[in-house]
C-alpha cells in the first residue's frame, strides 16, 4: 500500500519553511512520496477562492525538496498538461527527474477551470485532445535515441535534442488523473496508476471494472488505482460530521483503506489542510501532527504490502 502526502505549498500558510518540514517530516516517518498540485495563476471566482491566491510553482517546489530530501518520491498531483508547451514541459520534467535521481512520479490531468485556461491563452474546450498530442510529444523527446521529431495536429518539431533524458525509461510513471471516460482511456492506455480524487468515491468501484474492461482491450493490465483523499482521524469514540475514505477514528480508517483494497485501491495520498472543513486552514504543525498520527495508528497495518 502506496501512502504519499501534500505538501503544504499552497493555502495561507504555504511558505519554504512549511514545504521543507513536512517533506522532511512525511520522509523520516516513512511514506512513500510527497505531492504537489498545479495552478499557474488563481482567478478571482467562487470556485478558485478555496486555494486562496498563494500557490508555489509545482515543478520549482519539487525541485527544491528534491535538494532537501533522499528517498521520498516526488509527484505532481496533477500537472495540468494543457498549461505549457510540451517541449518546454519535457525539458523541465526530464531535468528533474535527472536531478532528483529519478524520484519523479508525473501526475497529470486535463484540468477544470475555464478561467485559468482563459488567462494562460489555452483553449478549454479540446483540452482532453490536446492533453493527449501533448504526452505523445513529451513521450517522443523522452525515448527518441537521436534527434527527436513529431508532427501533431498543434505540435510540430523535426530533429530536436531534448537533453537530458529523465532517469526514468523510458519515463517517469504516469499517474493519470480524472474520473471521466477520456481520462480512464487514458490511463489504460498509457497510466502506470490511475490517480482519483475521492469525489469519485461513491462510484469507484463501477469505475475500477470499467477501467480493467479498458485496459484489457489495450491488452494491457490494469495499471494500480492510487487515490487522493482528505486525512482526518479523530480520538477514539469520536465522530465525524463529514465523510471519507481518510476521516474517522483510527479504527474506522483503517476499515475504510481495507475495503478500498478489496474494491482494487493500493495506495492514497493524504491532503492533511485540504478538502474537508474541519481540516481546512491547518498550519504545518498541526499537519505534521496528523501525519505522525497516521503513521503511527494506521500504516503499520499495511506496511506488509508492497508500496
Amino acid at each position: 500500500m502506496h501512502f504519499g502526502v501534500v505538501l503544504q505549498h499552497f493555502r495561507e500558510h504555504a511558505s519554504p519553511e512549511a514545504i521543507s518540514e513536512v517533506a522532511r517530516v512525511a520522509e523520516e516517518l516513512g511514506y512513500d512520496s510527497v505531492w504537489v498540485m498545479d495552478h499557474v495563476v488563481v482567478p478571482d471566482v467562487p470556485e478558485a477562492r478555496q486555494f486562496t491566491p498563494l500557490v508555489y510553482d509545482p515543478l520549482l517546489t519539487l525541485a527544491y525538496v528534491a535538494a532537501k530530501t533522499g528517498r521520498v518520491r516526488l509527484g505532481t498531483s496533477v500537472l495540468v498538461v494543457p498549461y505549457r508547451s510540451p517541449l518546454v514541459q519535457a525539458k523541465m520534467l526530464s531535468t528533474l527527474d535527472a536531478l532528483c535521481g529519478g524520484r519523479l512520479i508525473l501526475g497529470v490531468g486535463a484540468g477544470w477551470l475555464p478561467q485559468e485556461f482563459e488567462a494562460l491563452g489555452v483553449p478549454f474546450r479540446g483540452r482532453g485532445s490536446l492533453m493527449d498530442e501533448y504526452l505523445e510529444a513529451m513521450r517522443v523527446l523522452w525515448t527518441s535515441e537521436g534527434p527527436a521529431s513529431f508532427r501533431g495536429p498543434t505540435v510540430r518539431f523535426e530533429n530536436v535534442f531534448c537533453e537530458p533524458k529523465p532517469v526514468q525509461r523510458p519515463h517517469p510513471p504516469l499517474w493519470v488523473g480524472g474520473g471521466s471516460e477520456g481520462a480512464l482511456r487514458r490511463a489504460a492506455r498509457l497510466g502506470a496508476a490511475w490517480h482519483p480524487s475521492s469525489r469519485y468515491a461513491g462510484v469507484l468501484a463501477e469505475k475500477i471494472e470499467h477501467l480493467r474492461r479498458l485496459s484489457a482491450a489495450e491488452g494491457r493490465e490494469p495499471p494500480p488505482v492510487r487515490m487522493r483523499a482528505t486525512l482526518r482521524l479523530l480520538p477514539e469514540g469520536g465522530t465525524a460530521t463529514e465523510r471519507g475514505p481518510l476521516i474517522g477514528t483510527p479504527e474506522e480508517v483503517r476499515a475504510s483503506i481495507r475495503a478500498y483494497a478489496a474494491m482494487g485501491v493500493s495506495g492514497f495520498v493524504l491532503d492533511a489542510f485540504y478538502g474537508s472543513p474541519p481540516v481546512e486552514h491547518k498550519g504545518p504543525v498541526e499537519v505534521v501532527a496528523a501525519l505522525r498520527d497516521f503513521a503511527g495508528k494506521v500504516m503499520p497495518e499495511f506496511r506488509e504490502r508492497p508500496a
